[in-house]
C-alpha cells in the first residue's frame, strides 16, 4: 500500500514545480496570474476529501456488514480508481497545455489529476 503514495508524490512534485512556469513561459500570463490556476488543484483535493470520504465511510460499512470486519487492505478499492484519474488527469494537462488549449481545459485536466492524487493515497 505503501508504493501507491510514493508514486502520487513522487509525480505530484515535478507536476507542482513546472505548473507555474507552464503559465507563465507558455501561455505569457502574469505571475500573479498564473498563481489563480492553482485554485483548480485546490478544486480537485477538495472534491475529493468531500466525495472520497463519503464513498470511504460507506465502503467501510459495507465490507463490515458483508465480512463482519475492515482492514486497510481495503483502501486499495479507492487507490485504483485514483491512479487512473492520475494519469489521466496528467495525460490531459499535458496534452492541452502541449497543444495551447484553452487554458480551462487545461485547468481542468489539473483538477481530474489532483482529484486522482488524493483519493489514491
Amino acid at each position: 500500500m505503501a508504493i501507491f503514495p510514493a508514486y502520487d508524490y513522487g509525480v505530484l512534485f515535478p507536476f507542482l514545480t513546472s505548473f507555474a512556469s507552464l503559465w507563465t513561459d507558455k501561455y505569457y500570463q502574469s505571475i500573479s496570474v498564473s498563481e489563480v490556476h492553482f485554485v483548480a488543484l485546490v478544486i480537485g483535493y477538495t472534491l475529493t476529501a468531500q466525495v472520497g470520504a463519503h464513498f470511504t465511510d460507506w465502503l467501510r460499512k459495507h465490507l463490515k456488514r458483508k465480512r463482519g470486519h475492515t482492514a486497510p487492505e481495503h483502501g486499495i478499492l479507492l487507490m485504483i480508481p485514483g491512479v487512473k484519474l492520475l494519469l489521466a488527469g496528467l495525460f490531459w494537462h499535458g496534452w492541452s497545455a502541449e497543444a495551447m488549449a484553452l487554458w480551462v481545459v487545461v485547468d481542468i485536466g489539473a483538477a481530474t489529476f489532483g482529484f486522482g492524487v488524493i483519493l489514491s493515497t
